[in-house]
């Protein structure tokens, strides 16, 4: 089964606004900054670039049972700005 079907399965049959567990969900965050791009000394303000990243499991979007091929997904963000995800 190709990728495009299987997101397309799995959009179809995910609910949007139910919760991914009963129990809630453990949410990895990772924040780095990338680089400092003004200084002022004075108020001691400064500006920065900042990476986040956010990692969960939802047992909704397992897709073990479409025999893929392939055991990892990548979204572009046309697909996870889909209507039906909003």
């Amino acid at each position: 089964m190709s990728d495009k079907k299987i997101i397309e399965i799995l959009l179809k049959r995910y609910k949007t606004h139910k919760t991914p567990s009963e129990e809630g969900v453990t949410v990895w965050i990772e924040v780095w900054g990338q680089e400092v791009n003004s200084v002022n000394e004075m108020t001691s303000d400064f500006d920065m670039d900042i990476y986040v990243t956010e990692l969960w499991i939802d047992k909704a979007l397992k897709y073990d049972d479409m025999n893929p091929c392939k055991y990892n997904l990548s979204l572009s963000n046309e697909v996870t700005y889909h209507d039906k995800l909003s």
